[in-house]
Parts: C-alpha cells; sequence; structure tokens
C-alpha cells in the first residue's frame, strides 16, 4: 500500500517534529509498505535508515496565504498521484478539495475559533473560512482526544463515527531522572537551584503574563530561591515576554531557552520542582503528557482535554487567575506530601499510557479512510 503523508505544514508548524516523529515509527513498523513524506523545500529531516519513506519536495516556498490554495488544489493530489497514493494524509489540519484520492485528516489544534488568541490574520481567515469544507471532504479525520473529538462535532456538526480518536504517543526518554542526575542538570539550567517549568508557545495562549505576576506573588510570599524556567520552540525575536521581562521585578530568577534539544526539554522536564502551565486553550496535550510521563507534579488549566489526560495526577486552576495560579505554586512548595502524591499518581498514569500503542490505531484510521 502506497500512503502520501502532507508534513508540509504550511498553515500551522505546531507538534510537526512529534508528528514526523509518529509517522516515521509507522512506516518502520511496516516495511512492505511504501510512504511518501511530502515536505516543505526548507524543511530537513536526519535520515533514520527507515528504507519505505521517500522524501519528496513541494516546491512552495512562500508563506504567503494567495499560494496555499492553488498549492493544495493542484500541485498536492499531482504529488499524491504520482506516487501512487493509495490514502493522503494531511497533518496540519487543511486537506485538497479538488482531488478523489480518499484523505485522512489530522487536527491537533482549533484554537482560530478563539478569535481573542489574537492568531495571524492571514492564518485565523484561511482556517476560519475553509474547515468545514476540509471536513466535509476528508474521509477520516484524527484526534487525539475525547475533548477535541466533543468539540469538533458540536461546532461543525460532524457525526463522532468520522472523527477517530489516535491518542498521542511519547518517546520513551521522557522518563524520570535519577536524583545525581537531576542535580548536575540544575547547575547546568538554574544555578543549581530549584525550579518551576513552563515549556510552550510564548503567544497569548500561552498566558505567560499571567505566569510571571504569579511567580511575582509566590516569591513575594515564600521568599524563596525557586527560579522559573521558559522552555520554547519560539525562536527569540520580539515578543511581549521578552519586552515584559525587561522591567520585571524577578527577571534574574527566570531562564529562557529557545528552541531546545527534544532531549534537553525531557532533562529538564524530568528535573523540575514542578509544571506549570496555565494555557488559555490546549487540543493537542503532548506536553502536559511528556510531564506525566517524566512523573513531574503538575499545575494545569482546568480544561476538559487537560482534565481528561492527566486526570487526578494534577492540580488544575483557572489561568485567568493570578491569585489562584499563585495558591497552587505555594502549595506543592509547602506541601511535599501532596506534591508526593501526585508523583505517584502521574507514575500510576503513566504505566497505563504506556500499554496503548497508538502506532497500530494510527494505522487502523489511516486504512479506514
Amino acid at each position: 500500500m502506497n500512503i502520501a503523508i502532507n508534513l508540509t505544514n504550511f498553515i500551522s508548524g505546531l507538534n510537526k517534529d512529534h508528528i514526523h516523529e509518529q509517522f516515521e515509527r509507522l512506516a518502520a513498523g511496516r516495511p512492505a509498505d511504501q510512504f511518501v513524506f511530502i515536505i516543505a523545500n526548507n524543511q530537513k529531516f536526519e535520515s533514520t535508515g527507515v528504507t519505505n519513506i521517500t522524501y519528496v519536495k513541494s516546491r512552495l516556498n512562500s508563506t504567503a496565504s494567495l499560494l496555499w490554495k492553488p498549492w493544495y488544489s493542484y500541485r498536492l493530489p499531482a504529488l499524491a498521484k504520482k506516487h501512487k497514493a493509495s490514502v493522503l494524509v494531511n497533518t496540519d489540519g487543511v486537506c485538497s478539495l479538488r482531488t478523489k484520492i480518499p484523505q485522512c485528516l489530522f487536527i491537533t489544534d482549533i484554537s482560530f475559533i478563539r478569535p481573542e488568541l489574537n492568531l495571524q490574520k492571514k492564518y485565523y481567515r484561511y482556517l476560519k473560512k475553509n474547515t468545514p469544507d476540509f471536513l466535509a471532504k476528508a474521509a477520516t479525520i484524527i484526534v487525539s482526544t475525547h475533548a477535541l473529538q466533543n468539540e469538533i462535532s458540536a461546532y461543525y456538526n460532524i457525526s463522532k463515527g468520522k472523527i477517530i480518536i489516535v491518542p498521542i504517543s511519547i518517546n520513551p526518554y521522557y522518563a524520570p531522572l535519577h536524583w545525581e542526575e537531576k542535580e548536575s542538570l540544575k547547575e547546568n539550567f538554574s544555578e543549581g537551584k530549584e525550579y518551576f517549568l513552563f515549556n510552550g508557545t510564548t503567544n497569548k495562549n500561552g498566558n505567560l503574563i499571567n505566569l510571571l505576576k504569579a511567580f511575582s506573588l509566590f516569591k513575594k510570599r515564600q521568599k524563596s530561591n525557586m527560579q522559573l524556567l521558559i522552555t520554547t520552540s519560539n525562536t527569540s525575536g520580539k515578543n511581549d515576554l521578552i519586552e515584559s521581562l525587561k522591567t520585571y521585578k524577578y527577571r534574574d530568577e527566570v531562564k529562557l531557552l529557545f528552541c531546545p534539544s527534544d532531549m534537553e526539554v525531557a532533562k529538564i522536564t524530568a528535573s523540575a520542582y514542578a509544571f506549570v502551565y496555565p494555557v488559555l486553550i490546549e487540543n493537542f496535550p503532548l506536553v502536559p503528557l511528556q510531564v506525566i510521563h517524566c512523573e513531574t507534579p503538575a499545575i494545569l488549566s482546568d480544561t476538559c482535554t487537560l482534565r481528561e489526560i492527566a486526570g487526578d495526577a494534577a492540580v488544575y486552576i483557572n489561568p485567568e487567575d493570578v491569585p489562584g495560579l499563585a495558591e497552587k505554586m505555594m502549595l506543592l512548595f509547602k506541601n511535599e506530601t501532596q506534591r508526593a502524591e501526585l508523583i505517584n499518581k502521574a507514575s500510576s498514569l503513566a504505566k497505563q499510557y504506556q500499554q496503548n500503542n497508538p502506532v497500530d490505531l494510527l494505522w487502523q484510521a489511516i486504512t479506514n479512510s
């Protein structure tokens, strides 16, 4: 069977590396099938030795929205047809409206239905206008949680039977570390001090201004040397977070790490005193799942998605309630018993997730398209 995977991510680059790894594992486990990975001209992936993967360049360099429609309408179907694809899988929430090849559509984010998040207008307008047609055209829609399945079904009036849940697979190096490894990492990244960790985007959805305010309240009341470490795949260009830190009272105790390697993120996550995630919306909870596998105590926004994947292995906050977030940070700092309970619950939950095989479920969803 020939499977074409559209990994160009012109519309959304969120989680692109993880999704690429997921399909690599799928291809490696099915050597009798052929996989065509369609990528943008500027994308580079290191060879992993999987011989049944062929990489094909898209011949589209521009991110101009005027070029998206002709590329998805003509160039993408032509590439899939040329390589005799039986199924075309789209990983960025967009599919071709002109091909007869059955399409499987990944949906990892529908934050564009929330205009208050101030997304870039060209992405917001394109997705807001065309997503109903994309969902109607797709033979199968893949999401990672029941919460997102329910939201898409209700918002777009689509049968849940068309929306398949494939849990997120987590790289095995997201795991607990020994005490000596944690101490060594803290020497490198947090001056040897304990730290709260945020890992995610620095845009409005990340809600980092409220996190900084909560960290200020924590520092004023606890008088501790606890630090705040922020890791992000965003570039270090100008944004509201960097501007805010210039005048932030505790800026010397906030560490920013831009574009760390996945291995670094795994170790930083496993070494954190606690993970803090006050996001406004979460549709693809990769990072919180990584935290659970590292057995790190977590403070999460109280959303349906995060409740679904973390259960009682986390404490929850209203992301708009700065004093409430500060209280939860102080609670974990002062109450070692509750912190230990969260670690034990995360350990049990991680073992449950490890019993699943998302790659098999992914293959079933694709072949049912």
